[in-house]
């Protein structure tokens, strides 16, 4: 996903002039410490309730409201590029 789809030009430029990253690594204690990766399921269970990865979350910062969440497709680069894209566009909308 981040090698493909949040580098693509059109993905790039909306991430960089209207969001702030923020990740929750869920990838297993060969990059998560054990102890913290105890932390990591926790907030995974407050922040999302969902323990599909790669899982994309986007919150209004004033609200804490979820704009947007969606387990991408597995597999699928053309497909999270046009789903990020039509989350921008509904995002622009409202």
């Amino acid at each position: 996903m981040e090698g493909v789809t949040f580098r693509d030009p059109a993905v790039a430029a909306e991430l960089k002039q209207h969001f702030v990253e923020s990740r929750l690594h869920m990838d297993g204690d060969e990059v998560v410490p054990e102890g913290l990766m105890t932390k990591h399921r926790d907030l995974q269970a407050e922040l999302i309730g969902n323990p599909a990865m790669p899982y994309y979350a986007i919150l209004d910062p004033d609200t804490d409201e979820f704009l947007f969440r969606a387990h991408l497709r597995g597999g699928d680069p053309e497909g999270w590029k046009k789903d990020f894209l039509a989350m921008f566009a509904r995002l622009a909308s409202s």
